[in-house]
């Protein structure tokens, strides 16, 4: 089973880039959100920046961050190429009939290569990040987990994979019918953003077949 590698984010980083990411991009309001000091702030931040994760560029007498996409990218891509591997190598062939069907419909949707070639996800996710619609969904996105901390612990000091997880979970939870709206919303690259929601789908529901929680009660109900 493919081992994934650790990001050079770790949870001190991945609070700072959680804000970025929601579009927060300067050191003072980063640092009163974060209620750490501005130095220490500037720190991390260009610690990110050298990763390749971050961009920075100075306006007036601030400097202003935004995320690398291309840098992000290579994270995100990493990360669903080695889940992809994982899941199809753990997923068992029987499952439930109903999401073993939709895997086989999103696997024929998707090119063989796409699902066992890296550098084809590389690309798929590329494609899907550079269109300002989707830069702006994931802005959405990062916002709402930034406001789900007062109601969710610790959702502040998760490693940047497992937030990597939720935000992909989120494209995977969506139904045909509301890809379908997401994709109204996206103007450039259609095909290949259509393409990255399957993706998304597929990972979802192949992570769902081996969840130990839906495993134990399948267990329970079904059991004679």
């Amino acid at each position: 089973m493919p081992r994934r590698q650790s990001t050079t984010i770790n949870e001190t980083t991945n609070e700072l880039l959680l804000h970025i990411l929601s579009g927060i991009d300067y050191v003072s309001g980063i640092a009163h959100e974060t209620k750490k000091s501005i130095p220490v702030v500037y720190r991390q931040l260009d610690g990110l920046v050298r990763a390749r994760i971050l961009a920075k560029q100075r306006r007036g007498k601030q400097v202003a961050y935004s995320v690398n996409w291309d840098g992000l990218s290579s994270v995100i891509a990493k990360l669903l190429y080695l889940d992809a591997k994982t899941w199809q190598s753990a997923v068992s062939p029987k499952g439930n009939e109903r999401v073993d069907a939709e895997i086989t419909t999103l696997q024929k949707h998707l090119s063989k290569r796409m699902l066992e070639n890296e550098k084809a996800v590389r690309s798929l996710v590329d494609g899907f990040f550079k269109s300002k619609q989707t830069a702006a969904l994931s802005q959405e996105f990062f916002q709402e987990i930034n406001k789900s901390k007062k109601f969710l612990a610790n959702t502040d000091r998760l490693a940047f994979d497992k937030s990597l997880d939720l935000f992909l979970d989120a494209f995977g939870m969506l139904t045909t019918k509301e890809r379908k709206k997401i994709l109204s919303k996206i103007i450039e690259n259609q095909e290949n953003a259509q393409r990255f929601l399957a993706y998304c789908r597929l990972r979802y529901l192949q992570k769902q077949l081996i969840d130990p929680r839906r495993q134990f009660l399948r267990h329970i109900l079904y059991e004679e």
